[in-house]
């Protein structure tokens, strides 16, 4: 009975104890873990690295553009593009006076602001809808018989002027991207007009700029204008409005300076468009001044008495 299978029959081993299907990913499974966050860390690490990288780039991108277009420092507090929100924000872009003027800028933006999808940015040519500028403060300054924005034109008509040999148009070209602009709205415009060594309120202009609105700016080419050429634009469009709306107030030999530098530049489709807007509206401010100056003749000089009366009696 002990053995049932017979004397001959080969004793029966026990089975061997069952081993775990994970047990091997149990003993690891801290160093999986630390494994996973410590890639999870870098790929945090590597995005934040890209976002100020992109936002560093840029800003070195625009001061770049800024001097050598206009042939100063041009400096920027900060820009921020939003990957996420697809916002971008500047701060504190300011151009530098030429050497030799005391004063210590030639205009400086308080914030820009536009939509920029980050999908965008990945084109050769980059499409803005609207960018808006506000907060401009435009210094024109006469030091010793010298005026600031005569260098400052003066760099844009070289730069302009650059561009046209194969030379310059193949470096204009290389690593940089191009944009369109289909609106610049600049808002909050300041211009001091600043007559030294004059003093006192003699010596202090300013000329009153409500807004001015550029369609279409960098379209002029086919592909577009890189950040330089931008920023010429826009600086020649706020002198175009000094111009215009100055004219009464601006010294003589100042608005002639202005006007001869102005005119040596290339004429821009998207300055000439402007400037039919600022005409229509000083035609239409100088009716209306005019019609409720000039009484109206037309109803006759009984009818006019009539008209009067009734008003006193109102």
């Amino acid at each position: 009975m002990d053995n049932v299978n017979g004397p001959d029959s080969a004793p029966i081993s026990p089975l061997p104890a069952r081993v775990p299907r994970f047990a091997g990913l149990r003993k690891h499974r801290k160093w999986i873990l630390w494994t996973c966050f410590g890639i999870v860390f870098l790929v945090v690490v590597v995005l934040v690295a890209a976002v100020l990288s992109i936002d560093l780039l840029a800003k070195l991108g625009v001061e770049r553009a800024g001097t050598r277009a206009l042939g100063v420092t041009t400096t920027l507090d900060a820009i921020k593009i939003g990957i996420l929100s697809g916002d971008c924000k500047l701060t504190g872009f300011q151009v530098a006076n030429p050497p030799g003027f005391e004063s210590s800028y030639f205009l400086r933006l308080d914030q820009g602001g536009l939509e920029l999808p980050f999908a965008k940015l990945m084109g050769d040519v980059v499409e803005i809808d609207q960018l808006t500028l506000s907060g401009v403060h435009l210094n024109l300054v006469r030091e010793a018989e010298k005026l600031n924005f005569r260098t400052i034109v003066e760099s844009i008509r070289q730069f302009e002027a650059a561009r046209k040999s194969p030379e310059g148009e193949a470096s204009d070209n290389r690593g940089r991207k191009r944009f369109i602009i289909h609106e610049v709205v600049i808002q909050d415009i300041n211009v001091d007009v600043n007559l030294l060594p004059f003093g006192g309120k003699l010596g202090q202009l300013a000329v009153p700029i409500e807004e001015i609105r550029l369609q279409d700016v960098g379209s002029e080419s086919s592909k577009g204008e890189n950040l330089a050429r931008i920023t010429a634009t826009v600086i020649r469009a706020l002198l175009d409005a000094v111009l215009a709306k100055g004219d009464a107030i601006l010294p003589p030999e100042m608005r002639q300076e202005l006007t001869e530098k102005l005119s040596e530049l290339k004429p821009l489709e998207t300055l000439q468009k402007m400037r039919g807007n600022m005409r229509e509206f000083r035609e239409e401010r100088r009716e209306r001044r005019e019609e409720q100056e000039v009484p109206d003749r037309s109803r006759g000089p009984m009818r006019q008495r009539l008209r009067a009366r009734a008003q006193r009696r109102e």
